[in-house]
């Protein structure tokens, strides 16, 4: 899912069963720095309103897809 985050491109995944840590590679990895950050990291439906990922509404569809019986 991509939207718009402090009007920056941002991505968003929506995985299940995976293992392991998450690590950058590639562009983003070199691109990485002090003006332009990347984070990656494991989160649960639990943890998306602590995480305040923008824009709000992204939290809402993170959610709904989470729950969908389609999974």
């Amino acid at each position: 899912m991509d939207r718009r985050h402090n009007g920056r491109p941002a991505s968003y995944f929506l995985v299940a069963a995976v293992r392991g840590t998450p690590v950058l590679s590639g562009q983003e990895a070199l691109d990485h720095g002090p003006g332009n950050n990347f984070e990656l990291r494991w989160a649960g439906p639990d943890d998306l309103d602590v995480l305040n990922l923008h824009p709000p509404g992204i939290r809402h569809q993170l959610t709904r897809l989470l729950h969908s019986p389609a999974r």
